[in-house]
């Protein structure tokens, strides 16, 4: 039984649960605010399950083409990508996850869904794991291409296609992604220069990064006032204004903080807390708008 249990847990953290938790809660947030009184419990799970192994497929593979620098950092270095599964298994788990997602999409959705699945999963994998994250400071910027489609994805999966509110909301993934992945990096500075990644505290030192992070920061928070009280905000606008106000200086204290002090702990906080706070709070106030 022990053994069942370990290789469940290799082939789960193979899909890397914690990174594509918060994309798959913008995702179902996007999927519910269109509001079809049709959509009940097994429609949300089929479309979470889809989300999942388009993300968790590519994460997969992900690990196929990072063996090599997995090995060498400290953080990823007793992954079961290059230990217990091994590399032929995790890329063909990979692949059929992805199989599996886009054929859903297809099936139960559309084909806009499934086409913009296959994009995101192959943008992914060929132009940022292959290419970009190796060669560019900018990889996670031009990578964060992708970030919006899971907000995009869950217009279209309800819809058919994609309105303008929608394109809007999943762009603030997007410009939230830089300064996220800022802070990112500098916590995990130390196993990008063992790896030769040239992420942006490895380049610029983390100075530079915690100030772009704290201008990034800024930047998202200014985007989401403006597209929050355009679009999403109805009713209880007092209450939610607040909430927002709470979220908002969480967000910026610890990238103050991170500015301030430009320590991998600070930065810790900033990536984990502060960032994850602000993006997963702001979808869900966005949702209970939408059904209030």
């Amino acid at each position: 039984m022990n053994s069942v249990k370990i290789i469940i847990h290799d082939y789960i953290s193979l899909t890397k649960p914690k990174i594509i938790m918060l994309l798959s809660v913008t995702g179902i947030v996007a999927y519910l605010i269109p509001k079809h009184p049709g959509i009940g419990i097994f429609d949300i799970l089929t479309f979470f399950i889809m989300g999942y192994f388009a993300s968790g497929g590519a994460m997969a593979i992900n690990n196929y083409i990072d063996r090599d620098i997995d090995q060498i950092m400290d953080r990823t270095a007793d992954r079961a990508s290059l230990h217990r599964v091994g590399a032929t298994k995790t890329l063909i788990y990979g692949i059929v996850l992805v199989v599996l997602s886009v054929t859903i999409a297809f099936i139960r959705f559309n084909l806009v869904t499934a086409m913009f699945l296959l994009f995101a999963d192959l943008f992914y994998i060929f132009l940022y794991s292959m290419w970009l994250k190796r060669t560019s400071v900018w990889s996670t910027i031009l990578g964060g291409v992708i970030s919006p489609t899971p907000v995009w994805i869950g217009y279209t999966s309800e819809l058919g296609y994609l309105p303008l509110e929608g394109l809007l909301l999943g762009l603030l993934v997007f410009i939230w992604t830089p300064s996220h992945t800022f802070a990112m990096s500098g916590k995990n500075v130390e196993d990008y220069k063992n790896a030769g990644i040239p992420m942006f505290p490895v380049v610029w030192g983390m100075r530079q990064t915690a100030t772009a992070t704290l201008a990034g920061s800024i930047i998202t928070v200014i985007y989401a006032y403006v597209l929050y009280y355009m679009y999403f905000s109805r009713t209880a606008v007092v209450v939610s204004s607040i909430y927002l106000i709470v979220i908002t200086t969480y967000f910026l204290y610890t990238s103050v903080k991170f500015f301030q002090e430009p320590t991998v702990k600070n930065a810790t906080i900033s990536f984990r807390g502060g960032h994850t706070v602000f993006l997963a709070g702001f979808y869900i106030l966005v949702l209970i708008q939408n059904y209030l």
